[in-house]
């Protein structure tokens, strides 16, 4: 009885030891353990990529790199690269965007502006100081004149326009830019345009370069009058005004006859001259063959009719520039 109880406890040990070596071979990999059988799922290949996925995705972007412009050390003055960064400024002061930034005036074809009624008005009390009638405002010629303003102001070169594109009218010019205010106001261009009457000759009346402005304002054939003006701004912060105003029919043409029965002398006294248009006051005007010069102001005429000059010749032949402290110029043509 004894034998038989020793087997069996043997027998339950071995069991015993048999089933904790095979619970530690399973936890090591040795014997699978055993699990249903599951059932098996065809395999389903990848589906091709659908366009609208293709199109989301965005190729990489390159990594920024990082601005090394505030890392440079100072430009010193003085130095090669500071006097080429001064150049560029003070080229870039004369230039401009060449459209935008330009106002002109008139802009519409319905009733003159009070710009042009002004401007009339100034013209006219000269023309009766000289007894030679009024003129009437042509409001088509103020658009052309408008629109030859805006041309000048674009290309930055003042010169007159083609007889062809003003046919049987003349012709004059005012330019003026300065730092604070309007570039020119048409009071102004009136005035300086009237100064060249000290250069007309009342003893021998004729052609005279010189005297154009003032004899087309108060040439006594014309009847219609049309003014335009264009305004723009340079990057060196001055404001420019381009005036030009025309008359029809034609003056300033012809011989002695032509002059003495249409520019008259009337209640002008010529010795008034020395007052108003002399070396010593700031009003002279001192003509030139071509570009402007400069006087003890800064006032100017380009006397040739066929004068040409870019508005960075009359800023270089003034030498005006903030820094110089000469904030302003006025050219007549």
């Amino acid at each position: 009885m004894q034998w038989y109880l020793v087997s069996g406890i043997c027998v339950a040990l071995v069991a015993i030891l048999a089933g904790s070596r095979n619970v530690k071979a399973v936890r090591r990999g040795f014997i699978p353990p055993y699990f249903p059988q599951m059932p098996q799922m065809p395999y389903q290949w990848p589906q091709p990529m659908q366009p609208q996925m293709m199109m989301q995705q965005q190729p990489p972007q390159p990594a920024k790199l990082e601005n090394t412009a505030t890392q440079r050390s100072p430009i010193l003055p003085g130095t090669p690269m500071w006097k080429r960064m001064k150049y560029i400024e003070r080229y870039n002061a004369m230039q401009r965007s060449r459209d935008s930034g330009i106002y002109s005036e008139p802009t519409g074809k319905g009733s003159p502006s009070a710009f042009e009624k002004r401007v009339k008005g100034y013209i006219n009390l000269h023309r009766l100081l000289h007894k030679t009638g009024t003129l009437e405002l042509d409001h088509k010629m103020s658009l052309q004149s408008a629109k030859y303003a805006r041309e000048i102001a674009k290309s930055m070169r003042v010169e007159h326009s083609t007889k062809k594109s003003r046919h049987d009218q003349s012709e004059s010019i005012a330019i003026g830019c300065k730092v604070s205010g309007p570039g020119l106001t048409g009071f102004e261009a009136v005035k300086y345009w009237y100064q060249t009457v000290c250069h007309n000759n009342w003893v021998s009346p004729g052609l005279n370069d010189k005297s154009r402005p003032f004899t087309n304002m108060i040439w006594k054939s014309s009847k219609r009058l049309g003014i335009g003006r264009a305004s723009f701004k340079t990057k060196g912060g001055y404001n420019c005004t381009v005036m030009v105003a025309r008359y029809s029919p034609e003056g300033s043409r012809g011989g002695s006859n032509k002059y003495s029965d249409n520019v008259n002398q009337g209640h002008y006294v010529p010795t008034s001259c020395q007052y108003t248009n002399s070396n010593d006051k700031p009003d002279f005007i001192q003509p030139s063959l071509k570009c402007s010069k400069t006087s003890k102001d800064f006032h100017g005429q380009m006397v040739e009719e066929d004068s040409s000059c870019t508005i960075s010749e009359l800023f270089a032949t003034f030498g005006a520039s903030k820094r110089k402290g000469k904030l302003a110029f006025r050219v007549v043509l």
